[in-house]
């Protein structure tokens, strides 16, 4: 989110290792924003994650109603139903490396990050969109690839990601084996 010099935080609710921080006249991609920001709280610093548009973007972090209640308390809100299924605003991987890749990234917005083995990624917006990917070196985490836009199967396997990996990142166009239930 950029600001601007009418930029204005009118309400911070704090709930533990989360806050929402009501933002009157920013910009997101050139848009006009009065909305509510989802920022979580890290070991290098506070990391904006979400526009909140509803209490559904909280809940669908698995983040406990009450939790939420207090989040969302005097803030702006949408009433669309809730889809308790969708994970994929969901950080998946040791919280560790999970941090380590937060850390790396450029934002503004660091939606989420998945670790699966060594490689990493990690999906930002709020100055265009895309992803960055990285791979384990060690114990430090390496950017490999990534930027605007979303990378499809093909370049991930040029950049050495393993099927595994582009499966659990979701990716838009792999052909992953379909798990039983």
């Amino acid at each position: 989110m950029q600001s601007t010099a009418a930029t204005t935080i009118r309400r911070t609710n704090i709930a533990g290792d989360l806050a929402t921080v009501y933002v009157a006249d920013g910009t997101v991609e050139g848009a006009r924003v009065d909305v509510p920001v989802l920022v979580e709280r890290f070991p290098f610093g506070w990391q904006p994650i979400d526009i909140l548009e509803d209490p559904c973007d909280i809940l669908q972090r698995r983040v406990p109603s009450a939790r939420v209640a207090a989040l969302m308390r005097g803030m702006p809100s949408g009433t669309r139903a809730c889809r308790p299924d969708a994970t994929s605003t969901l950080d998946v991987g040791p919280r560790r490396d999970v941090e380590a890749i937060r850390y790396r990234m450029r934002g503004p917005f660091v939606r989420t990050v998945v670790v699966s083995g060594a490689f990493a990624r990690g999906e930002w917006y709020g100055a265009g969109g895309g992803e960055e990917f990285f791979k384990r070196s060690g114990s430090r985490w390496i950017r490999i690839g990534g930027g605007g836009g979303a990378l499809g199967a093909r370049d991930l396997r040029r950049l050495g990601v393993p099927l595994s990996a582009i499966c659990a990142f979701h990716t838009y166009d792999a052909k992953c084996p379909r798990v039983a239930r």
